[in-house]
């Protein structure tokens, strides 16, 4: 399609192109994804409408490259590309140009967010499938031999395994951080006043001349100055909390939520793949069931999950 061009592999020497254009016909081939919506309302749409409306208008697409110097989840930063094409896709020659290209860094928040939501869309697109079989009247052996059933096997394997320093368990480190400067500060300095002196106002050094009632009154004695009292310290402001301390403080509530739901999820799938795995492989999938009662205690008791109840398929022949 395009004679005589060399593929350029590498973002930055494509970007220098941009601005230094050399002779010559040059390729820059990169995998791109559609943008999805992580709005608030898109959260609580079945499956099928979110597909739809991820699908519809397609026109922006992202390219996520990890950024070096990180080693962990807490400290991911990411590059996150965004293009804009003149036509929606599908097209009827498959491609379009190019109008509009936007670059942002994405903070290790914003990455954890953003896998949460992956990975539940990645298992609620599985249990779709698996249950849209079901209802079609499949034989429960064949899904249990297909792909799909194969699929789900890996993912919940991969999942409910979740070793100490990585798996999805790794995203608890976000709950109880803060972002920087986000703890207010400020209390009640005090004051520096004569609490608890009992300072009568009078000078305790002068002497008291003893009443001769025969004899004139002496004069009395000067009453000394009541020292003045210091003034009070004024208290501490309190900071205020910046727009990034609130957007990360609900990055994490979403994430809280993702993650939530994703064990609502992986509690589910589990009872449909004891519900389909053959009898012969019921060890390995009991094994799972406690890897994920043993990795996610706290958060099947805090959502009250029943891990116990067991799941029988019923085929109905009409």
């Amino acid at each position: 399609m395009y004679p005589g061009s060399r593929i350029i592999s590498n973002e930055e020497k494509a970007q220098e192109m941009l601005t230094k254009t050399p002779f010559g016909k040059f390729l820059h081939i990169k995998t791109v994804n559609p943008r999805k919506s992580q709005s608030e309302m898109h959260r609580f749409m079945t499956f099928t409408a979110r597909q739809y409306l991820d699908n519809k208008n397609l026109n922006t697409f992202v390219s996520t490259r990890r950024l070096p110097g990180s080693s962990s989840v807490i400290n991911l930063w990411t590059e996150e590309i965004t293009y804009e094409t003149q036509l929606t896709f599908p097209t009827l020659m498959n491609r379009s140009e190019i109008k509009y290209v936007h670059t942002v860094k994405l903070s290790p928040i914003k990455n954890a967010v953003k896998a949460l939501i992956e990975k539940n869309e990645e298992l609620s697109a599985l249990e779709f499938l698996i249950k849209q079989n079901l209802r079609e009247g499949i034989d429960p052996k064949t899904i249990a031999s297909g792909s799909v059933f194969g699929n789900l096997s890996r993912i919940l394997a991969g999942t409910v395994d979740s070793p100490v320093n990585g798996g999805v368990g790794q995203y608890r480190a976000f709950f109880s951080m803060k972002s920087s400067g986000f703890s207010v500060a400020g209390s009640n300095y005090g004051t520096n006043s004569l609490n608890g002196s009992d300072h009568d106002g009078t000078d305790s050094n002068v002497p008291v001349v003893p009443v001769d009632p025969t004899a004139p009154t002496a004069p009395t004695a000067p009453t000394a100055p009541t020292a003045p009292t210091a003034p009070t310290a004024p208290t501490a402001p309190t900071a205020p909390v910046s727009n990034e301390d609130e957007e990360f403080e609900m990055n994490v509530k979403y994430l809280r939520t993702s993650f939530n739901n994703l064990i609502i999820l992986l509690n589910k799938l589990l009872k449909l793949h004891g519900a389909l795995i053959p009898t012969m492989l019921q060890k390995q999938h009991q094994a799972m069931v406690e890897l994920f009662k043993k990795n996610f205690k706290m958060e099947i008791k805090e959502l009250k999950l029943d891990v116990y109840t067991t799941v029988v398929l019923v085929l109905v022949v009409g």
